[in-house]
């Protein structure tokens, strides 16, 4: 799935004017950013791992195949085990406990 927000590009030639922070004109600095051309960009699904900061290697701009999406998939949770609440008696006015 791609991601709904697709970079714009910037042409090589526009490189230096979009660099140049001296000028201060939003107007001119829109007109450079354009949509992607057809065949600009690779797409193919990574990894989830690069969900994690932790994770930082080449692996994550690589292709993943479908075993290894597969074997990515979360494993269910295990359920919290349940609370028992807590009597409220007379002596802390309803405001419970933590000793």
């Amino acid at each position: 799935m791609l991601h709904h927000r697709v970079p714009v590009t910037i042409a090589p030639g526009d490189f230096d004017c979009w660099l140049d922070c001296r000028a201060d004109n939003a107007e001119a600095a829109m007109a450079l950013l354009t949509p992607r051309q057809e065949g600009e960009f690779a797409w193919h699904e990574v990894s989830t791992r690069v969900n994690r900061v932790v994770n930082d290697d080449a692996q994550l701009i690589l292709p993943i195949t479908a075993e290894e999406m597969a074997a990515e998939e979360p494993k269910p949770a295990k359920r919290a085990s349940q609370r028992k609440p807590v009597p409220v008696t007379s002596e802390d006015d309803g405001q419970g406990s933590l000793f």
